[in-house]
């Protein structure tokens, strides 16, 4: 049957604009209610359950927030480079109960490694969901990440291969922050890239506390694509509060990617390269996406 798409999830995460935050990847967290491989094994999936990263480059758009003044600042320097056989070192698997309700059961390091979730090489990283076994209560063996490092500021590259897609998928890469004192959305979320099911466009996301509306930041002028829509018709999604009005709840504000920044299309092509900016000092974030081969020449450097 045809993929429904539900409103947007409870979701638990944290604000990047204001504190410390860690990267994280999600890799096939699935809704309950719409896993096609319920009950019966998994359909050939060949690389379609897989999180395939060339590189993931962190240093010192269509998503575009910003307020007050441009500042003129000097270009980014690498401070830290993910990739390699010794790229799951640098993070912290999350084998606890999904936070956001999905049909998943993530596992540890071990686990993973020993199920072939996880792949490490040279040239390539591979994160993927279980596509070997018949499904249960429990939900779909697969893959959460999230960094050692903390960071405050920056551009964070991430060179993707493929995205998982079809129904039942749900593959992120954001950013977060949280502690025991500060409870999300106190320090807020920045999804970089999220989708569902077979989107062929990526979301890209803000979740917060109140007043951080970005009613004013205009499409087509201020970024290339447009606001995801609430849940009063014909009303932009351009609130980043999670309890916005006639936004769905823990919805934020989400823009849109280009066309064909996920899905079969782009893994079909090769994929290609997200970078997200975290400036507070300019005070703005920014998010620019490029198909494969039409990066700016100082990224494929």
């Amino acid at each position: 049957a045809p993929c429904r798409r539900p409103p947007p999830p409870h979701r638990v995460g944290c604000r990047p604009a204001l504190a410390a935050s860690r990267c994280g990847m999600r890799m096939g967290a699935a809704y309950g209610h719409c896993d096609p491989a319920q009950g019966r094994r998994a359909p050939a999936m060949e690389r379609r359950g897989r999180t395939i990263l060339s590189r993931c480059v962190a240093a010192a758009a269509f998503l575009s927030l910003a307020a007050g003044n441009t500042v003129e600042l000097p270009p980014y320097q690498t401070v830290e480079s993910y990739g390699g056989q010794d790229f799951f070192t640098k993070f912290d698997f999350w084998a606890a109960a999904d936070p956001t309700h999905g049909y998943v059961t993530y596992v540890g390091e071990a686990q993973a490694k020993q199920d072939g979730l996880i792949e490490s090489a040279p040239d390539h990283i591979i994160m993927a969901a279980d596509s070997k076994h018949v499904t249960g209560p429990e939900g779909r063996p697969s893959v959460r990440i999230q960094s050692k490092a903390v960071y405050n500021h920056g551009l964070f590259v991430a060179d993707i291969d493929h995205i998982p897609t079809g129904c039942g998928t749900w593959p992120a890469f954001w950013m977060y922050g949280e502690d025991s004192q500060h409870i999300w959305p106190r320090w807020g979320e920045y999804d970089i890239i999220e989708g569902l099911h077979e989107d062929t466009t990526a979301m890209t996301t803000l979740h917060t506390t109140d007043n951080c509306n970005q009613a004013s930041v205009d499409e087509g002028d201020d970024f290339d694509s447009r606001w995801e829509l609430g849940a009063a018709p014909g009303v932009a999604a351009d609130n980043c509060f999670v309890g916005a009005k006639n936004q769905w709840n823990n919805q934020g504000c989400s823009q849109e990617g280009p066309k064909d920044s996920m899905g079969a299309n782009f893994n079909m092509k090769g994929g290609g390269t997200y970078a997200a900016e975290w400036d507070p000092i300019g005070k703005h974030i920014r998010t620019w996406f490029w198909p494969r081969g039409s990066e700016p020449m100082d990224l494929r450097e």
